[in-house]
């Protein structure tokens, strides 16, 4: 019985050691998982892709542009905002109002077209920072990173357009001579 009690003595005493440094191990693994899951998913809600997807975009050229300076300033005082988001005030009020206090103080803006694929959409500003483009979400003065196939407040872009302004003749010339009673 003494011979049983000794080696269940050694036993015991072997197995909380094991079990300190199984334990140890067990708690940096799921430290060292849950961050890098944490870093990933917060690469996601602010890119719209996971870390490693490749995604490219090929913006227009920038042909003029505005400082760092000038933005960062305008962004912090810009006063377009006259109304709250609802009914008959929303994200197109939001970025026509902006695009134009921008355009005013110098402020090269564009005007940017977030396509969903539930048919839905979003407007946001496309901004020329020292030859590259920053996108502005003007609701919440955020910039993001669209791209086709990213996701945007749990929608995913199926497109990014820009607003251009085209003027087209009101009145078509008829070239048929037999039209309209002549």
């Amino acid at each position: 019985m003494e011979k049983f009690r000794k080696r269940f003595q050694e036993w015991d005493t072997n197995l909380f050691r094991k079990s300190k440094w199984a334990l140890l191990g067990a708690l940096i693994t799921i430290v060292v998982c849950s961050g890098l899951m944490g870093w990933g998913y917060g690469f996601y809600q602010g890119s719209g892709t996971w870390p490693g997807e490749s995604t490219t975009a090929i913006y227009p050229v920038i042909e003029e542009t505005a400082s760092e300076d000038a933005f960062s300033t305008w962004l912090k005082e810009d006063k377009s905002q006259i109304g709250f988001y609802q009914e008959g005030y929303n994200c197109v009020e939001f970025a026509l109002m902006a695009a134009r206090s921008a355009n005013w103080e110098g402020i090269p803006a564009e005007i940017v077209r977030l396509n969903f694929e539930d048919d839905t959409g979003h407007l946001i500003l496309a901004f020329p920072v020292e030859g590259e483009w920053r996108f502005i979400d003007m609701q919440t003065h955020r910039e993001i990173f669209p791209r086709t196939g990213g996701r945007f407040a749990d929608h995913v872009i199926t497109g990014v357009d820009k607003l251009v302004i085209i003027w087209e003749p009101f009145e078509v010339p008829v070239e048929d001579k037999n039209c309209c009673g002549k």
